[in-house]
């Protein structure tokens, strides 16, 4: 991801500030070359943005931010495009009743991806993130030629009950990989059961995905799918791993029958939010294993800690019920409730030295 030429030996990543997530860095055994990755030992630095964005913000090519957010103004959440200081913001999306959520960028910079809950009654999470109720739609940056890509008959997913969520680009534009949910037992033989499916992208004046193929099986498992890796020949996705709170990380490498398979982190906590670094050696990911307890986006005498301190539980408690904090509609998000939530946008950036000749 590029941000302009000031950029050109830097790498930089950009995400809100999300709950019951810290970040880790993982040798990828399937994608590493013999030689390291400059990205393990290069110096980086951290720095918040003086403008939040929603979660999951995403860089178009010339640097402008796509991002999805609920600014309470009764939109609901729409995507969004700014610019890193958040001037020239503007809508995308509001042709659409909300909510619409998790834009993905495609590489060449002409067409955006994000999920929608349009046209669905039965609704449950946020779209993007799962739940149920979204489907897969397109659009340019400049808003117009809003196509709708998924459920589009019951036979792929227009019934009620199912959702198709974290849809992500191949490097070269020509594919799309997401997971997909299906309740619909009515039309689509759903048996609220994951899998995970790759597609083939036509853009032109009527974008589609043809030859829509399940990769990873519906065994039962909840899947998370991940960015691609950098050559295009596969991608990360998170899978519930021995129980249903033990989400492990695996890269699927493509075959022509679905995926092989490697397992890349073996540690009981949630492991998602995944992506490669541009050498495609080494992965960055979110875990909560170094968590102390859950709900970190919110402030200390919010959070509950573990292990468990009942007293102090309630003395912190009974001190916010006399003293109830006032939350901050500018940084509220979808699915936000009336809780002092703490939203930052974060950039990482890798300063990576020049390579000798």
């Amino acid at each position: 991801m590029h941000l302009g030429a000031a950029m050109r030996r830097r790498r930089a990543i950009a995400c809100a500030a999300c709950a019951l997530a810290v970040t880790s860095v993982a040798q990828v055994q399937a994608a590493a070359a013999s030689a390291g990755s400059r990205y393990t030992s290069a110096p980086y630095s951290v720095r918040t943005n003086p403008y939040a964005f929603g979660q999951a913000p995403v860089f178009m090519p010339d640097g402008r931010v796509v991002f999805g957010k609920d600014f309470k103004t009764g939109k609901k959440a729409q995507v969004y495009i700014a610019r890193a200081n958040g001037r020239g913001l503007r809508c995308i999306t509001c042709k659409l009743g909300g909510p619409n959520n998790v834009p993905a960028v495609r590489p060449q910079g002409d067409w955006i991806l994000f999920h929608s809950w349009h046209g669905h009654y039965l609704t449950i999470g946020s779209p993007g993130y799962g739940g149920m109720g979204s489907s897969l739609y397109v659009v340019r940056p400049d808003g117009s030629h809003l196509t709708h890509l998924t459920g589009l008959d019951p036979a792929h997913g227009a019934g009620e009950g199912e959702d198709d969520y974290h849809a992500y680009w191949s490097p070269d534009g020509h594919h799309l990989v997401w997971a997909h949910l299906n309740w619909n037992f009515v039309d689509d033989n759903g048996q609220g059961k994951w899998d995970v499916r790759v597609a083939d992208f036509v853009g032109g004046k009527h974008p589609r995905l043809p030859n829509i193929r399940v990769v990873r099986p519906a065994n039962g498992h909840w899947y998370e799918t991940q960015w691609w890796s950098p050559d295009g020949k596969g991608f990360l996705y998170t899978e519930t791993w021995k129980t249903a709170v033990d989400t492990e990380l695996f890269y699927c490498r493509l075959t022509p029958k679905g995926c092989r398979t490697t397992q890349l982190t073996d540690y009981a906590a949630w492991n998602e939010q995944a992506i490669f670094t541009p050498d495609g050696k080494t992965v960055l990911f979110m875990s909560s294993r170094d968590s102390p307890g859950f709900f970190n986006r919110l402030p200390p005498g919010a959070r509950v800690g573990f292990p468990l301190d009942p007293v102090k539980e309630l003395k912190e408690a009974a001190a916010m019920l006399r003293h109830p904090p006032t939350p901050d509609a500018s940084k509220l998000v979808v699915g936000d409730a009336a809780l002092p939530i703490e939203q930052r946008t974060r950039i990482l950036t890798f300063h990576l030295r020049r390579r000798r000749r």
